[in-house]
């Protein structure tokens, strides 16, 4: 349970993923000269339970511009190089 005290962003549930270490989600950092092109870091997350309508509420780990990835999160790795397709 979280703190009442604390900021909270709601996430789609997809974004957060799973390992031995605990919960995390993939953020995305554009390159400064092409905003389809970057690379990708993970973020520790705490997540609430349960889910809810497809939703995660995550705490304060979070920025509010921060770019999360929704698909594809198996193939990545810290500073990995993506392109976003649209």
């Amino acid at each position: 349970e979280f703190d009442s005290e604390e900021s909270y962003l709601v996430i789609p549930q997809e974004a957060v993923q799973y390992s031995l270490l605990g919960t995390f989600i993939w953020v995305y950092k554009p390159d400064h000269d092409n905003q389809k092109k970057g690379t990708v870091y993970s973020i520790p997350v705490q997540t609430s339970r349960p889910f809810e309508n497809s939703i995660a509420i995550i705490s304060n780990q979070l920025k509010e511009k921060m770019i999360i990835v929704l698909k594809g999160q198996e193939k990545l790795k810290n500073d990995s190089e993506v392109i976003i397709y649209e």
